[in-house]
């Protein structure tokens, strides 16, 4: 009996979850809360595409769907603008302070792009996730080719890995490889690897691009030729269900004396206390610094007592 073209969308989203480990982790609570997702495209309709497949990934993710607008002018940037499918228009790193957000994800080719705008993103401290491009031998072409983690494109045929035909080989920059549900393209691959950083932040506590990074690299199956190689990058990440995390992998938390501005890996944030001085002794928000370490901050009136709860995880912001 045929089966229909959405029950064959069906199979190929629940075959992309169960496959990845993304079914199990659903399955134990983990579904990207308190995460958010910010969506660069260039249209609406391929920017929709792109967030379904990350929320079936990450349902519990925020996702912002935006358009990128810069101006440069005699070799400097002079603006860098996100604007929402709303119409909101602000500042780049203003709005990744404003919405909290944690990755950005762009599934648009183009080789070229200034490395001043690259700067910029950077700046932000956010996961930077990129699609490799469907240029097959020609090489990568995404746009964040030179800043970002690339994700390449695969299927399964009688259980074993191939490689899209179409995904981007032949150069150094393609990181992972993953599935992408009923929808065809590397683009596709991208929410794919981006709501697996989001599952994995939402379980573990937020962490730099270097430290997811090198985490994927040790949950890979390494299908081609032993460690990186041009056709799958590092191989095909599989979330298990508990993972060991490096030291390095955890956070930092920088305070200056007198400054309302603080910092949780290198993403700058405001406090409304500041560090200070006070009888010799340097005195810090204990609300700030237990919930930057996993802490919840809580307060019994009828004991005016400050309590503090942690659980066995790593720092969220």
């Amino acid at each position: 009996m045929a089966i229909t073209g959405i029950e064959l969308s069906a199979r190929k989203n629940k075959e992309t979850l169960d496959f990845h480990g993304i079914s199990k982790w659903h399955e134990m609570g983990f579904t990207g809360k308190g995460i958010n997702y910010l969506v660069i495209d260039l249209d609406e309709g391929h920017s929709s595409d792109v967030r379904c497949q990350f929320s079936r990934v990450s349902p519990d993710s925020m996702v912002m769907e935006s358009q990128i607008r810069s101006t440069i002018e005699d070799g400097e940037l002079k603006s860098c603008d996100i604007v929402t499918r709303q119409g909101e228009r602000l500042d780049l790193q203003e709005f990744v302070k404003k919405y909290d957000i944690h990755i950005i994800g762009q599934s648009v080719g183009g080789k070229t792009r200034s490395p001043l705008i690259d700067a910029y993103l950077k700046e932000t401290g956010c996961v930077l996730i990129g699609s490799a491009g469907n240029g097959g031998r020609r090489g990568t072409s995404g746009i964040m080719r030179n800043v970002g983690i690339l994700a390449s494109a695969i299927y399964l045929f009688d259980g074993e890995i191939k490689r899209e035909i179409y995904s981007a080989i032949g150069d150094d920059y393609l990181d992972f490889s993953v599935l992408h549900g009923a929808l065809h393209g590397t683009s596709f691959a991208q929410p794919t690897l981006s709501g697996m950083v989001a599952l994995i932040m939402s379980r573990y506590g937020i962490m730099t691009q270097e430290a997811i990074y090198d985490l994927f690299k040790t949950i890979c199956i390494d299908t081609g030729e032993p460690g990186f190689d041009t056709r799958l990058g590092w191989g095909v990440p599989i979330l298990p269900e508990e993972m060991e995390l490096e030291e390095e992998m955890k956070h930092t938390l920088e305070l200056w004396l007198d400054k309302h501005t603080y910092k949780i890996d290198g993403v700058s944030k405001n406090t409304d206390v500041a560090p200070t001085i006070i009888n010799g002794r340097t005195m810090t928000p204990a609300r700030l610094v237990a919930e930057a370490m996993g802490g919840t901050v809580g307060w019994v009136a009828d004991e005016r007592k400050v309590t503090v709860e942690w659980e066995d995880t790593l720092p969220e912001k």
